[in-house]
């Protein structure tokens, strides 16, 4: 699959002295993403299956599609761990927070209300603890009494992540980014979704498969922000 990329905007331009508009190259760009197969199967003698009281083969259907979820969360974060901008380690507090999205901006990403924010389960309780984060004050999510994993601030929508790299360690990666800057392609309408039964065998199964693949589309649109997730709260 190719993503192509506008031309960076330069600004209009006056006619010139002999009458004539000078003329702007609108050369685009292109980015290829490689798909490759990923697959989840689940196998079960029959004999645990009917011996058991939940369903077991909903289960392994179940867990096969979050198999596939799982992988494509992971592509995703490891395309944002190529960009070259990044916000040295530090506990989250108001200054690691606009820091941040301070970099976004700089790098003229939009502030347009689709620029997303993932922190680790520390990050997020040490950003808790911000009072222009957290108060009522400032936000009208009240986020200690209704428990929100996801909230707007800034314009832009931070969330809870349980699965950032080096979550726990002193150098945990948290990630600001614009929806327009990375590519997932994903045949979703042909997504395999199977189940069955090997006679021969007496075992039942569930394969769920994707073609999938990611691709890093304007590095200026992603910013890891290093969280120390040791920090005491």
């Amino acid at each position: 699959y190719v993503f192509h990329v506008s031309p960076s905007i330069s600004g209009a331009v006056t006619r010139g002295i002999n009458g004539v508009i000078p003329e702007q190259t609108d050369d685009q760009t292109s980015v290829t993403c490689t798909m490759a197969e990923y697959h989840s199967l689940r196998v079960k003698n029959n004999f645990n299956i009917e011996s058991s009281a939940p369903s077991q083969r909903e289960i392994m259907q179940k867990t096969s599609i979050a198999d596939i979820n799982y992988t494509t969360d992971q592509l995703i974060l490891t395309a944002f761990g190529t960009t070259a901008y990044s916000v040295a380690a530090a506990a989250a507090s108001i200054s690691w927070l606009l820091g941040g999205l301070e970099k976004l901006w700089a790098n003229r990403v939009p502030n347009d209300g689709r620029v997303y924010v993932a922190l680790t389960s520390k990050a997020w309780a040490q950003a808790m603890k911000v009072t222009q984060f957290a108060s009522s004050d400032f936000v009208d999510d009240r986020p200690f009494m209704k428990g929100v994993s996801m909230k707007k601030w800034m314009n832009c929508k931070f969330f809870l992540h349980t699965e950032l790299p080096g979550k726990g360690t002193a150098s945990a990666s948290c990630f600001a980014w614009h929806e327009d800057s990375v590519g997932h392609c994903i045949n979703m309408g042909e997504m395999q979704v199977e189940t069955g039964r090997d006679g021969k065998q007496d075992q039942s199964w569930a394969r769920v498969s994707a073609y999938q693949g990611v691709s890093m589309i304007q590095d200026e649109g992603v910013v890891k922000m290093i969280h120390d997730d040791t920090a005491a709260l």
